[in-house]
């Protein structure tokens, strides 16, 4: 048939002119598309798709729902010709009028309110509602991988409404209202982590021994990952005081911290563990941070101290680690370090001396130019690169210590 189509190409009459319209230009016969004069289409908008679609069905005076349309403007994938394709069904399905339920059920699409307990459940930290909330959305046969997609569109739009407050109010779906709220409940850093695991879940969920406990395994490593917020009082928790060190656990006082404010700050100011300028790195150390809390206060370093108020510099190529969040924990952990009413302000700017990540680098530095120094001065290396002509490669030497362990 191409043959034919070929010919006639070749050869056209010229009172006629074709039109062809593919989806998939790749089936087509290279020799097809190279008489052809190719117009690659753009997908179109949801919005669009949905405005359409009402105008047709308000000419025709046929009864539908808004959120009908819309998920027929999504399941169309940006293709008009599709979205008039699922129209006529939906109608036929829906014995002559559309309805969200009838169209959800005939897509087989999830319900995005599943999506939404799913991260109301989140929200209040409740694994048995989270786990519920799946159990349920199962048993009204959504598929995983479909939730999972649904999920992380979800998470778009909430990080979307986080960066930039209104956007996306034209949206096809109803529930602006509720992405406007759960973007206000959790911080971009929640919503970001849950984005990446579930990104990631979705990839990894065939290799689950099946698609219910994959999905559930999701769920709980997104409740399991997400930081816990400052505690108030002043208070050690006690996963924080178990994942302290032993030497800092004896260091922290049992009396009571509730002094007036006037007799704490004077107590901070006369208190000769406060940390000069030059003590920062030690400061970093006794902490026992980890993660990012830990990259945060490295580096970071101490621009002055009056009295109880401690001034931080961040080095402005780590701008991205500062937010409220990471600078009240910090505030509380020199509280609890140094028994002190700490008040801790931090700045970005440029660092008027090396901070402690930059001290750790030059450390590092200066003990591999002497493992390297040690290795070229080596009588037996030496003999090696006269008898092999062989040479030394800087890169691949360490000091001895950073190799123990190693075979």
């Amino acid at each position: 048939s191409f043959n034919a189509l070929l010919k006639t190409l070749e050869e056209p009459p010229p009172h006629i002119k074709f039109l062809l319209a593919t989806t998939d230009p790749q089936r087509l016969p290279v020799t097809i598309l190279s008489r052809c004069l190719q117009f690659n289409l753009k997908r179109l908008p949801q919005t669009l798709i949905r405005d359409h679609l009402a105008r047709i069905l308000d000419q025709e005076g046929i009864d539908s729902e808004a959120r009908a349309l819309a998920r027929i403007a999504k399941a169309a994938d940006g293709s008009m010709r599709d979205a008039l394709s699922l129209l006529d069904q939906a109608i036929a399905y829906g014995r002559g009028a559309l309805r969200e339920q009838e169209v959800a059920a005939m897509l087989g699409t999830i319900d995005t309110g599943f999506v939404f307990d799913l991260l109301d459940a989140l929200a209040r930290r409740d694994g048995a509602a989270l786990l519920a909330s799946g159990q349920r959305a199962a048993e009204q046969g959504s598929g995983f991988a479909e939730l999972l997609d649904e999920l992380v569109s979800v998470l778009h739009r909430i990080a979307v409404a986080q960066v930039v407050p209104g956007a996306g109010g034209d949206s096809v779906d109803d529930d602006q209202a509720r992405i406007a709220a759960l973007a206000q409940t959790f911080s971009r850093e929640d919503v970001q982590l849950f984005y990446q695991i579930a990104l990631m879940g979705r990839r990894d969920l065939p290799l689950a021994p099946d698609a219910h406990s994959g999905f559930e395994m999701i769920l709980l490593r997104m409740l399991a990952f997400r930081p816990l917020p400052p505690e108030d009082g002043g208070r050690v928790s006690p996963r924080q005081e178990a994942s302290a060190p032993p030497a800092l656990r004896a260091e922290r006082p049992t009396a009571s911290r509730e002094a007036a404010p006037a007799e704490a700050s004077q107590a901070a100011a006369e208190d000769p563990r406060l940390p000069g300028a030059d003590e920062w790195g030690r400061i970093v150390d006794g902490l026992g941070l980890s993660g990012m809390m830990r990259e945060f206060a490295s580096h970071c370093v101490l621009d002055s101290r009056e009295g109880d108020r401690m001034r931080l510099v961040l080095d402005e190529a780590h701008a991205y680690l500062l937010n409220k969040q990471r600078e009240r924990q910090l505030e509380k952990a020199l509280k609890e370090y140094l028994s002190a009413a700490i008040k801790l302000e931090v700045v970005c700017g440029a660092a008027r001396r090396d901070t402690p990540a930059r001290e750790k680098v030059k450390a590092q530095e200066v003990r591999e130019q002497r493992a390297l120094e040690a290795i070229e001065q080596d009588a037996g290396i030496r003999i090696l690169q006269e008898t092999f002509n062989a040479r030394i490669v800087p890169d691949t030497i360490r000091p001895v210590d950073e190799c123990v362990g190693e075979k």
